[in-house]
């Protein structure tokens, strides 16, 4: 919702009150005291303080299963004017976005790298089917962890951060794949299931194709998450310029998914 949108639903809906801890005879903040509030967050640094508090919470209330971890990212496009290749790669008005390739067209903007709660364990033979569905239902799909960065920046780089550390697997695409952090994972005791990529020149033997084929359905889970955040809200373009409110905006974004979430698991 633009700043205007919420002013005029917090004038209007009861439930809007509600969540915001609105009485009747409250007054309404307006759009542009709305607007200040979230930029001096961005600027403080303070939304991914917050983000990381609400999810203390949801890990206090057991909706966090620490089973495996997916990472991936996806591309969103700049709210500025993409600049004509010939006259450079940089904006003068958003100079933080950047480019990238999508298959075989040129893309603009910025890159949302996401770890997300997966519903599946490393090992969970030890549990009965049914005790088993119903763990790996409740606290799949949460946003754990949010990096946004300029789109020309690999997934690999932001990979790192985005493992949590205290999760029994990790599952990722090929861009993702590093020896030292399959290193790192099997240090820590995290299973891998980092998919492999392809040497050039070289055959690629049969058990790595056939662990990426076991790999793709489970790590495929979470673009349906991605597909949520375009569609319903609508994150196909950023709202801002830069990378500080840009940033803002992905993890109160997240936290949303997340409440939203966890009110359908909570049910």
């Amino acid at each position: 919702m633009s700043d205007r949108d919420l002013e005029e639903a917090l004038a209007d809906r009861l439930s809007f009150r509600r969540f915001c801890g609105l009485g009747l005879e409250d007054g309404v903040p307006d759009a542009t005291t709305l607007s200040r509030f979230r930029i001096d967050l961005a600027e403080a640094g303070l939304a991914e303080t917050v983000f990381d508090a609400l999810n203390a919470q949801l890990e206090q209330r057991g909706l966090v299963i620490r089973a495996g971890t997916m990472i991936d990212a996806t591309l969103v496009e700049a709210d500025v004017k993409r600049p004509p290749m010939r006259e450079g790669e940089v904006s003068v008005r958003d100079p933080a976005a950047g480019f990238t390739r999508r298959g075989q067209r040129s893309f603009f903007g910025y890159k949302a790298h996401l770890a997300v709660n997966h519903r599946s364990s490393a090992d969970d033979r030890s549990i009965p089917a049914r005790a088993a569905a119903r763990r790996l239902q409740r606290g799949s799909d949460l946003i754990r962890k949010a990096i946004l960065t300029s789109a020309d920046i690999g997934e690999s780089i932001a990979a790192d951060a985005l493992i949590c550390g205290d999760e029994q697997a990790v599952l990722a695409d090929k861009a993702s794949e590093s020896v030292g952090r399959r290193a790192v994972l099997a240090e820590a005791g995290i299973t891998d299931r980092i998919m492999h990529r392809r040497q050039a020149g070289k055959r690629q033997p049969s058990w790595p194709k056939w662990m990426n084929v076991a790999i793709t359905p489970l790590r495929g889970q979470i673009e349906k998450l991605f597909g949520t955040m375009k569609r319903r809200y609508l994150y196909r373009r950023v709202r801002y310029h830069g990378l500080v409110r840009n940033r803002c905006q992905l993890w109160l974004l997240g936290m949303a998914m997340n409440l939203r979430r966890a009110d359908q698991l909570a049910g």
